[in-house]
């Protein structure tokens, strides 16, 4: 036990200074000493430096930014036509892959020499050095719209132009074109050509190993040959608007006019025929059971295309005498059947009937639905005025040949 003012420092007495220095405890800390003046000019010297880079950080910025509000300038300079206010990104890039738009030329419709002629759109344009997809028909109560012309009524250096000879009008300029009109007939054209509508089924491949199981069947490739014959001999296709009309007597076709329809929706029809018709650039209908379809089939194709119309909604199978139902059906139920089946597509230019059957009950409903043409089998061409509801179709049978094509095509 150490006595009053014994020293305390375990290892000695030693606590005189040393060399100069004064007594410390031992206990201190041994970096205590001069820590407070180290530590200030530390902390100004880090002050210095991080002033010194803020500052050199906004000369590098007000560069960057001087540096491109200048090129801006220099690319509007030289851009006078440029808006970045219009979809332009930095600096006047477009903001995503835009271009400019291209140069274009319209053909003016004129249907002024004929008061009352009515029009869907008085004008048509297309990119330069390309032709325009088709022109729309005039009507006119009386008369018949037997095509465009490239000079007024009346002009002998006019020069008649349909969807058929697109390729006789400038692609590189503006240009008018006037309606021409006669009178219509007021029965059944037997001097037109008439119109063919062929009638196909269904389709194999037998480079698949696919057979036909009945003369509906037709092999792929011949249907190859029939789209080869109409193709390169020009023949036009027709929309379902066209063929109504053409039917009621109010315009006249290309003289090289043809139909192609598929009945029943089959899948080989979507599998084989359907692209090999677009690849040969045809236009073909699908008549589909409506309360089959699938609704991917309505997305499949490009519907200016190819066209899926009604084979009914619920009417192709067997009725109450063991016949076709719409010959047994009412008035109302066939009706009602038609509306639902265009409530479903939008539109019903072209009915066919199940099974090609018909009678003057099925007539009448179909007529009041709005229903633009009804096909039937009577292996002959439609005529224009011929009965709406009874429009004829030729069938094509399993050997069908491209010459077959050409005996009722011509």
């Amino acid at each position: 036990m150490r006595a009053a003012g014994e020293d305390t420092n375990p290892r000695g007495s030693r606590r005189s200074s040393v060399r100069g220095y004064p007594a410390r405890d031992r206990t201190e800390d041994p970096r205590s000493y001069a820590v407070g003046s180290y530590s200030a000019r530390n902390a100004a010297e880090k002050s210095r430096a991080r002033g010194l880079k803020a500052v050199l950080v906004c000369v590098v910025l007000i560069a960057l930014a001087l540096a491109l509000t200048l090129a801006g300038i220099i690319w509007f300079s030289q851009n006078p036509g440029s808006n970045p206010d219009e979809g332009a990104g930095f600096l006047g890039q477009p903001a995503g892959e835009q271009s400019a738009p291209a140069a274009s030329y319209t053909i003016t419709l004129d249907v002024s020499a004929n008061p009352g002629a009515a029009l869907s759109h008085s004008s048509v344009s297309a990119e330069l050095g390309t032709s325009v997809e088709r022109l729309p028909f005039a009507t006119l109560a009386g008369m018949r719209f037997t095509g465009w012309y490239t000079a007024p009524p009346g002009d002998p250096a006019a020069v008649k132009v349909d969807n058929a000879s697109l390729n006789v009008l400038a692609r590189d300029s503006d240009q008018t074109l006037y309606a021409g009109f006669e009178t219509r007939p007021s029965s059944t054209d037997y001097d037109n050509p008439g119109l063919p509508i062929l009638m196909y089924h269904y389709f194999y491949d037998p480079e698949n190993g696919e057979t036909g199981e009945d003369a509906n069947w037709l092999d792929i490739r011949l249907f190859r040959e029939h789209l080869a014959f109409l193709q390169s001999n020009a023949y036009y296709f027709p929309d379902w608007e066209e063929v109504v009309a053409y039917i009621r007597g109010e315009i006249l076709l290309p003289e090289r006019s043809i139909v192609l329809t598929s009945d029943d929706g089959a899948e080989s029809f979507f599998r084989l025929a359907a692209p090999l018709a677009l690849e040969y650039g045809a236009r073909m209908t699908s008549f589909i059971v409506l309360i089959d379809l699938l609704p991917e089939r309505l997305e499949a194709y490009d519907p200016t295309r190819i066209f899926i119309q009604s084979h009914s909604y619920d009417m192709h199978r067997g009725g109450s005498d063991g016949d076709a139902r719409i010959l047994t059906a009412s008035y109302q139920e066939i009706y009602d059947d038609a509306i639902r089946g265009k409530e479903i597509l939008g539109t019903m230019w072209a009915y066919c009937y199940p099974f090609g059957k018909t009678n003057d009950t099925a007539r009448a409903a179909l007529s009041d639905a709005g229903v633009g043409v009804a096909l039937v089998i009577e292996n002959d061409r439609a005529y224009p005025l011929c009965d709406p509801m009874q429009v004829p179709r030729l069938r094509i049978n399993d050997g069908t040949t491209a010459e077959y094509l050409a005996s009722v095509a011509y």
